[in-house]
């Protein structure tokens, strides 16, 4: 994510300590979508809250995004969507960004 981020976008994190905590922890085998589930749809989450720390520009606080970025910084859709927005939406989300092909 960083170097798209430093290439696509022109970022300059090369010269940037990056450290990214998930609250919780992150579990790769969710039920549902089989135990070989890549998390590459917090993708999409983890590339905006680097560039929201990178310019100071704060992320609303009632904003999920889901979505996986490609090597040349596209979105791509994710599996299961309607079943990340609703759970989105329950933890109290009500602005869910996705890729526009989902």
């Amino acid at each position: 994510l960083l170097a798209v981020l430093q290439k696509r976008y022109n970022t300059r994190l090369n010269r940037k300590d990056v450290y990214v905590n998930v609250v919780s922890g992150l579990s790769l085998g969710e039920k549902g979508f089989g135990r070989n589930r890549q998390a590459s749809d917090l993708d999409l989450s983890v590339a905006v809250s680097l560039v929201s720390s990178l310019t100071d520009i704060p992320v609303r606080s009632d904003t999920a995004f889901v979505g996986e970025v490609g090597l040349l910084g596209e979105l791509r859709q994710v599996s299961g969507i309607e079943k990340r927005v609703k759970e989105a939406q329950r933890l109290g989300f009500s602005r869910i960004i996705t890729p526009a092909n989902n």
